[in-house]
C-alpha cells in the first residue's frame, strides 16, 4: 500500500505537530488552501508534496499509507499517489564504507528502517548524519539518501570510502582542474584530496536529505 495514502493522516499528524494549516502551508512552500484540500481528500497529493508533509510535521511516509490488507476498494477515503516513491534502507556508516553493488541486496534486507524518496534509483541507501563536519547544511540526525550509480560531478555532496577507517566520510566534490578535493562545509575541517593512493574513493552521489524535526 506504500503507492496510496490516507489524507485524514495528514490532519492528524499536522494537528500532533501543533501545526495550523497555515503553518505547514509556509513550512513546504505551498497555499494553506491546497493542505485544507489534501486533508479533506479534495485533492490527491503529488508524492513530492507528501514527502515534503512528512518532513514538517516529523512522520515516517509510513504514517500515512493505508494498514495492509485495506485497499482502495474496501475503504473510500484512500487515495492513490500520482507518482511512485522509492523505498530505501537506512544503513550504518561502517556499512556503507564497506559498501558493493553486489553486497546491496543483503544489507537492505537486513535494514530495520527505511525511508522514501522520489527519485529513481535500484542500489539507494540512506544514512543518519552523525557530527558537524557538514553544518550548516547537514545537521546530527539529518538522513541523507546516496545514490552509488550517479557519475558524480562538480559541486555534487558525496559519500566517499576511506580505507584506514571504518566509517565512510560524507563530503562536497570540488574539482579544480586535475584535482578533486573532498570539502567539509564546515570551516574548521580540513579539506582533503582525493589522489592515487587510494585511501579514498567515492562510493556515491547524494541525491536527498530528509530533515528531522522530531525523534
Amino acid at each position: 500500500m506504500e503507492n496510496f495514502y490516507l489524507p485524514n493522516r495528514i490532519l492528524i499528524a499536522r494537528r500532533e505537530s501543533n501545526l495550523t494549516q497555515e503553518d505547514l502551508a509556509q513550512k513546504i512552500g505551498i497555499s494553506r488552501v491546497s493542505v485544507l484540500n489534501y486533508e479533506s481528500g479534495k485533492r490527491k497529493v503529488p508524492a513530492d508534496v507528501l514527502y515534503k508533509i512528512a518532513e514538517a510535521v516529523g512522520k515516517p511516509l509510513s504514517f500515512f499509507h493505508p494498514p495492509q490488507g485495506l485497499n482502495q476498494e474496501s475503504a473510500s477515503n484512500v487515495i492513490q499517489i500520482n507518482v511512485i516513491l522509492t523505498k530505501v534502507p537506512v544503513i550504518t556508516w561502517s556499512q556503507a564504507n564497506n559498501f558493493s553493488l553486489a553486497g546491496y541486496q543483503e544489507i537492505a534486507s537486513a535494514s530495520a528502517q527505511h525511508v522514501f524518496t522520489t527519485t529513481k534509483g535500484s542500489h539507494m541507501f540512506a544514512l543518519t548524519i552523525s557530527g558537524n563536519s557538514m553544518e550548516p547544511e547537514f545537521r546530527e540526525n539529518d538522513i541523507i539518501v546516496v545514490n552509488p550509480e550517479l557519475k558524480p560531478q562538480n559541486s555534487d555532496f558525496i559519500l566517499a570510502r576511506n580505507s584506514k577507517a571504518t566509517e565512510a566520510l560524507f563530503t562536497q566534490l570540488r574539482i579544480y582542474g586535475d584535482k578533486n578535493i573532498l570539502h567539509p562545509l564546515n570551516p574548521e575541517f580540513p579539506d582533503l584530496e582525493l589522489n592515487d593512493d587510494g585511501q579514498y574513493s567515492i562510493i556515491g552521489v547524494v541525491t536527498d536529505k530528509i530533515k528531522q524535526y522530531r525523534r
